[in-house]
């Protein structure tokens, strides 16, 4: 035996005798009680059926919409047809409809054209085995390559148990020529298991690369159940295996759904009650649709629902533990899972946003507040009947201001807030709700689409509240507010407003200036963390990057050059606009947002420029502001300056460029030249403090 097929062989436990016993003693007492009847005889327990890639059943159902039946095998395509002398049924070669069809663009009949002379020359390598047999179905993570948690010994080997016994089915995908090999198909076992075997290979027995579980379905009024496949595989992932089985389910049991397609409610689900995915989600993916919804129906299974209660709290915790980590401590987000009729995991959200209590025109009633469609609960009419103004016109507007606020975030429709006032703020918590999900991988849904999205559009939430506020007339407009306008302060540049401290952080683009490509030094050695420039702050972001900073030439003179040149060029601009002139390149300030006669009647505060080289010796440049107090004067003339750069960023960074060339590039060359000389010649290559990338 190879290494590896022993190690593979032991990453599971293999099954214990005493359960092949087990299971074989109640095979022998309830023969009767296997499902799906209406897809096996009498005494039938297995069938083989065709594996067919994804592209291959695409093929086949759109031949289907255009009424045809396809016989791969033969390559022949039947449709049936009226005549004179009433209904036909019509052959023809499938290449032929398709060279009458418009339907199939080029890609799809040259794969025909291949596949066609493919099935003349070899059989298809895989086959699969559908599977009714209680030691099938209990053996379902027993074989090499395939395991889960419902092998032996682990937590849900339970389930395994409890859907042999009647409770469901297997399909398992295996080599055609192994599949051929198998002596008797309906036999008492025909997949290998070499411990039990005593490590002995047997004839006729065939090795299983992956498995599908069936889940059993029941109709609650009509005597029949279905085989629903789950939509994960164990094993080796093969493109078209899973798609494979569902086609197949869904057309072999037309027998009893009669072309119609009934409501997962309908049904109660046996067998284990351990899912991959939830009920709505097995049934909308066999008929290819999107009719169910809200999760699960009845569990009628054999086993208890504390082991689906433990599975849907460790799988609910582990997409919390990875997806609810968000980046604002104000959007949150909590599960819960409990026991009706099967277990079920329930979820919400909060987003909260406070503004400050002096801001506030009218005080909104403390407590919750819920609406929906435009109702406003009870408990929140009363409260607003108690603490609004006696004027009917302040009647009833807390509550277009909650549904505005909701509609202007693309909140639910269900909808509830909490008023906490809170010190100097006034806090409001907006519930998020889901508006249907019983499942962990509804939770994970949940979170990934709906909670991160609010998360990462967490500033602009804080604005669109703001918005409807100002609008409503519950808050007075702030410093901030007059210059976001339209709810956007900057088109290029990011911005955090602390609403405790009333300050801006205001960052600029990364944009890279210039490199170092040619100028010729030892490049055995990266630049490596500096000391800080004069005015400015070095920085790294992720990934292999570093910062070059005070110690490198030319950096300092870049500062003192770019600050100046932005701010006399500023100036010329306003003075151009003031004359109603026109630069070249330059747009006029006059009626802008921020006007810079505002800016230059007094010195803004000058930006720190953060620095960083990649190992391609591209230099990048960044701008920042941090805690501009909005209050101040100096603070809001420079947020006013700010906006001019952000307006002109294409020429800031034009000249940005050129000035690096002037400046740190010519440095660096200088410096270059130098380190060329003769040891002793130059006494600053002895200084650390004068080398580029120490």
């Amino acid at each position: 035996m190879r290494f590896k097929d022993f190690v593979a062989r032991k990453l599971f436990i293999e099954m214990g005798q005493d359960h092949i016993d087990h299971i074989e003693q109640w095979f022998e007492e309830n023969p009767d009680e296997l499902p799906f009847k209406h897809l096996f005889k009498d005494g039938e327990y297995r069938k083989i059926i065709p594996f067919e890639s994804k592209q291959k059943l695409a093929f086949r159902k759109k031949l289907k919409d255009m009424g045809y039946e396809v016989d791969f095998e033969s390559g022949m395509a039947s449709k049936e047809v009226k005549t004179q002398r009433g209904s036909t049924v019509r052959q023809q070669k499938i290449g032929k409809v398709l060279s009458k069809s418009k339907d199939f663009d080029k890609e799809t009949l040259d794969w025909w054209s291949t596949f066609a002379k493919q099935t003349d020359e070899k059989d298809d390598e895989y086959s699969i085995i559908v599977s009714r047999h209680p030691i099938d179905v209990l053996r379902m993570s027993d074989h090499s390559g395939i395991t889960s948690c419902h092998a032996q010994g682990n937590d849900y080997f339970q389930c395994a148990v409890a859907e042999a016994k009647g409770g469901g089915g297997i399909a398992y995908l295996v080599n055609t020529k192994e599949a051929e090999d198998i002596e008797d198909l309906q036999g008492n076992e025909v997949f290998e298991d070499m411990d039990r075997h005593h490590g002995r290979e047997r004839i006729g027995m065939v090795q299983p690369l992956s498995r599908v579980r069936l889940r059993l379905f029941k109709h609650k009024k009509d005597d029949y159940d279905l085989a629903v496949p789950e939509t994960s595989s164990y094993g080796d992932r093969v493109e078209g295996f899973e798609s494979s089985v569902s086609h197949w389910a869904l057309s072999a049991q037309q027998n009893v759904l009669k072309g119609k397609r009934p409501s997962m409610k309908e049904f109660a689900r046996y067998g284990g009650s351990y899912q991959d995915s939830s009920d709505s989600r097995l049934f909308n993916n066999m008929f290819n649709d999107e009719e169910d919804a809200g999760g699960n129906t009845n569990f009628e299974g054999e086993d208890d629902y504390q082991g689906q209660l433990d599975q849907y709290e460790e799988e609910a915790q582990s997409f919390h533990d990875q997806y609810a980590n968000f980046d604002n401590e104000e959007v949150q987000a909590w599960f819960d899972v409990t026991e009706d009729d099967g277990a079920i995991v329930s979820f919400s959200g909060m987003v909260k946003v406070k503004f400050p209590l002096a801001n506030w025109i009218k005080k909104p009633p403390e407590g919750w507040h819920d609406t929906y469609e435009g109702r406003v609960g009870s408990y929140s009419h009363r409260r607003l009947a108690q603490s609004s103004n006696k004027d009917d016109k302040n009647k009833g507007t807390w509550e277009e201001a909650i549904n505005q606020m909701y509609e202007a975030n693309d909140g639910p429709s269900d909808r509830n807030i909490e008023v906490s006032y809170k010190g100097d703020n006034i806090e409001l918590s907006f519930e998020i709700r889901s508006e249907e999900g019983y499942h962990p991988d509804d939770y994970h849904s949940f979170l990934v689409n709906i909670m991160q999205e609010y998360d990462d559009n967490y500033q602009g939430f804080v604005v669109n509240c703001k918005k409807v506020l100002l609008e409503l007339g519950w808050l007075s407009e702030t410093k901030i507010d007059k210059w976001a306008t339209g709810g956007k302060l900057f088109k290029n540049f990011k911005w955090n407003w602390d609403e405790d401290k009333h300050t801006l952080d205001v960052y600029s683009p990364r944009q890279m200036v210039g490199d170092l490509k040619d100028i010729n030094h030892d490049t055995s050695r990266h630049p490596e963390r500096p000391g800080d420039l004069d005015g400015t702050n070095a920085w790294r972001t992720q990934g292999r990057m570093n910062t070059v900073g005070g110690g490198n030439p030319g950096f300092k003179e870049f500062y003192t050059v770019f600050t100046q040149e932005i701010l006399k060029y500023a100036d010329r601009v306003q003075q151009a606009s003031n004359r109603q002139l026109s630069l070249p390149g330059m747009s006029m300030m006059r009626n802008k947002t921020a006007p810079l006669s505002t800016v230059m009647s007094s010195t803004p505060i000058p930006p720190q420029i953060s620095w960083e080289i990649d190992y391609d010796r591209n230099v990048y440049m960044k701008l920042s502001w941090d805690d501009l107090a909005m209050g101040a004067a100096a603070g809001e003339k420079t947020v006013a300056f700010i906006r001019w750069l952000d307006e002109n960023w294409t020429w800031v960074a034009n000249a940005a460029a050129k000035i690096f060339n002037m400046t740190v590039k010519r440095k660096y060359s200088a410096y270059a030249k130098a380190q060329q000389q003769p040891q002793g010649q130059v006494g600053a290559q002895n200084n650390p403090a004068q080398r580029p990338f120490h």
